[in-house]
């Protein structure tokens, strides 16, 4: 068992929260309309100059790539596949996320969307914290967003918390019909529980730290500034992060020096579906 196969299995539905305010403050830019009358499929890879989650890279400096596809129904059904993958892991791939979530529009400006994910790893044999109950809301005002994505990951005996709220701008800084240009200034806050992140030690569980690892406390603050090209159906996001780890506790939890910073870039294609006329 690695070191980092049960905390991706916490961590990774970081992603889908990431992924799912991105989206929200595209089509919140005046695309809202015409996302209601098309399904899409959304193919995408994002690559991690280093694999850094929660302003750590736990001993390993190394880089990440996750392939993923997307079904966005009209009625706000939604079906995820996500794979993850570290660049120092036999075969690439460490682990594939089968999600489904419903995103429910309760006002204009406010969304809430819960959801399911079932985490497969394939170098765990042992099932932990395979399950994940996932809730999204999202604030979108005319000034900025605020979106706070509250996730429990349960299984195997293990359970965690995680929560991260994040304040947003989405600034169009380009647009034409077929083109456009958007930043969106971001703030992260990222809090949770430290089962899955003291727990984990050489591939050992370490019980001398399971008397406070259900404590819920501030793991980490980060800076991002993506920046996304849109070229028909297709869109280029390149995204810096500057994070600043809290409660470090064991020195493994982080081997860079300073705070980490590392770049994500994000290559997806979008498929409307449109529903024929009668």
């Amino acid at each position: 068992m690695r070191s980092q196969s049960v905390l991706i299995s916490f961590l990774l539905v970081c992603f889908s929260c990431i992924e799912e305010n991105y989206l929200h403050a595209a089509t919140s830019s005046g695309d809202t309309t015409l996302s209601k009358r098309k399904d899409t499929l959304v193919v995408s890879v994002d690559f991690m100059s280093s694999a850094i989650y929660s302003g750590r890279n736990y001993g390993m400096e190394q880089i990440g790539l996750n392939p993923s596809i997307i079904y966005n129904h009209k009625s706000g059904l939604t079906f995820s596949v996500y794979s993850y993958g570290m660049g120092e892991a036999p075969g690439l791939i460490t682990l594939t996320d089968l999600g489904v979530s419903f995103r429910l529009r309760v006002h204009p400006k406010l969304t809430i969307t819960p959801g399911y994910d079932y985490l497969y790893n394939v170098l765990e044999p042992n099932k932990v914290l395979f399950n994940a109950l996932n809730l999204g809301i999202g604030l979108n005002l005319r000034i900025f967003s605020i979106s706070n994505y509250l996730g429990f990951s349960f299984g195997g005996g293990m359970s965690s918390w995680y929560e991260e709220l994040s304040l947003s701008k989405y600034i169009n800084v380009f647009y034409r019909e077929k083109v456009s240009l958007a930043i969106a200034p971001t703030c992260v806050g990222i809090m949770g529980t430290k089962f899955s992140q003291t727990l984990i030690y050489d591939g050992e569980i370490d019980t001398t730290t399971s008397l406070d690892s259900y404590d819920f406390l501030p793991l980490c603050i980060g800076l991002q500034l993506p920046v996304t090209l849109t070229v028909r159906s297709f869109a280029l996001t390149v995204s810096p992060h500057y994070d600043i780890p809290l409660n470090i506790i064991r020195p493994t939890e982080l081997s860079l020096p300073g705070n980490p910073f590392y770049v994500t870039c994000k290559l997806s294609y979008t498929l409307s579906i449109k529903k024929k006329k009668h």
